[in-house]
């Protein structure tokens, strides 16, 4: 059987890596065959290689947004855009492309997105709908490249009020029975959200890790990186001689993410 062949437009490293694995996981036929991390070597490899037959494609790379790859290249091709922007530009992806996936990107949502791609490409008549409708598209989202999709500052609870509180001052979130969230001052707050899985789908991935369950971590607030039979054991500066576990399946990620 011929492989499918996949390119993964995306700035982040590690997030590539993982929707790779969970691609492949799903569809073992399906072949990665290009990172391309930035707008200027997405457009440099598009031009010297056949389009693959399906293209992930982040919006915002971190020397401009990937629509201007199709202003540069004649390239046709199913896209399935991957964004962290809000619902009303969300619902403007569904209709000018095979589909979306929300970062972080969950399995399903994957699983859902490959079959309506199938079942897309086995249409006798197959329009790109990107060609036409990408000007439309741009100007509905009111797109403004320089600004940042993650989320600038968090309401936590102090007494019986909401504050809040900027994310360059967050040296942690963790869960225990509540999410709390320490600063590098060394307070500590109770967060409005309730999950971390919420929290971690706001926050920057340069910035922030999810080490355990239990913990989101800054990059600033790692002090150290011990190995253990576990996997490794990180020691943070806020709170105070705290140790955290990370799996054996995390210590590579950790490890690529400090040391980009």
């Amino acid at each position: 059987m011929k492989k499918v062949s996949v390119v993964i437009v995306e700035d982040e490293k590690l997030v590539a890596k993982a929707l790779a694995r969970k691609i492949q996981d799903l569809e073992p036929d399906f072949e990665v065959v290009a990172f391309l991390h930035s707008l200027s070597q997405a457009v440099e490899w598009f031009l010297q290689n056949p389009a693959p037959d399906l293209l992930f494609l982040d919006i915002q790379l971190s020397d401009g947004v990937s629509f201007e790859i199709f202003e540069k290249v004649n390239l046709q091709t199913d896209v399935i855009f991957t964004t962290a922007y809000n619902e009303y530009a969300l619902q403007a992806f569904k209709l000018h492309s095979i589909d979306y996936l929300l970062k972080p990107i969950n399995q399903e949502d994957l699983r859902f997105a490959i079959e309506k791609w199938k079942n897309w490409r086995n249409q006798p008549e197959k329009v790109n709908l990107l060609t036409d409708n990408l000007q439309n598209l741009l100007a509905q989202m009111a797109f403004k490249s320089e600004k940042s999709p993650y989320k600038e500052r968090f309401l936590v609870h102090y007494k019986n009020t909401l504050v809040p509180i900027e994310v360059k001052q967050i040296a942690c979130f963790y869960k225990q029975e509540l999410i709390f969230v320490q600063t590098f001052e060394g307070q500590n707050f109770i967060s409005e959200h309730q999950t971390l899985d919420e929290i971690e789908a706001l926050l920057d991935p340069k910035l922030f890790f999810r080490a355990n369950r239990q913990y989101i971590v800054h990059i600033q607030n790692i002090n150290s990186i011990r190995n253990t039979y576990k996997g490794a054991e990180i020691s943070l500066f806020s709170p105070k001689n705290t140790l955290l576990d990370v799996s054996r399946e995390k210590v590579n990620l950790l490890k690529e993410w400090l040391s980009r």
